[in-house]
């Protein structure tokens, strides 16, 4: 057999192609499920966000605190019937204020700090702000999270970047959060700065 060799053409990019078929085995990135913009109010939901669509999700707010000094900001899961979870979590986290410590705690809902209690969210400039990633929480499993926040805390005297993780073993086929304050707090005002964005990926 004869073989004959042909110069390769290479491929121009610049030119425009047409694919039919699919392609397997490539990771998906961050897909945004919704965004959210909090007015002052100590209690709001956020649902229909989990979903057998993504099996994690990461969930970005700005401004996620409150109107007053020393309060505790909570979140906590929303079953797929539409009622709050409220047993079996377990929260911990490591907090650097000029020095590192730890804390953990448990009871009925995650915190967004946990190191020392935070300053007023009274303007942008002192609004907290988190990233977290929220695991499995649509299957009927453990669901966990993890994150980083930042915030000004209760004595306006230092900023405090802390590392938050933590577990729910509810074992709930979960759909939404649930955000409350303590003690009847308002979240966020009427500046528009309390933002929330949901996006779901694959690992």
């Amino acid at each position: 057999m004869t073989l004959i060799k042909t110069r390769a053409r290479g491929i121009n990019l610049a030119d425009t192609f047409a694919f039919t078929g699919t392609v397997s085995g490539a990771g998906g990135g961050l897909v945004k499920v919704s965004s959210h913009t909090i007015t002052a109010t100590s209690e709001f939901n956020i649902t229909s966000i989990f979903s057998s669509t993504y099996e994690n999700y990461r969930i970005i707010a700005s401004g996620i605190g409150l109107l007053s000094t020393n309060g505790e900001a909570t979140f906590r899961l929303i079953d797929s019937g539409g009622s709050n979870v409220t047993t079996n979590y377990t929260n911990t986290s490591v907090g650097y204020t000029g020095s590192a410590g730890g804390t953990q705690s448990s009871g009925g809902f995650w915190r967004f700090h946990v190191t020392e209690s935070q300053y007023a969210n009274s303007n942008a400039s002192q609004a907290p702000m988190i990233s977290m990633d929220i695991f499995n929480p649509f299957n009927a499993s453990p669901t966990k999270f993890a994150g980083i926040t930042h915030y000004r805390n209760a004595g306006n005297s230092a900023w405090i970047t802390e590392a938050l993780a933590g577990h729910n073993t509810n074992n709930t086929s979960c759909t939404g959060l649930n955000f409350v304050s303590d003690d009847s707090q308002n979240f966020g005002n009427g500046s528009g700065y309390t933002k929330i964005a949901v996006y779901g990926y694959e690992v």
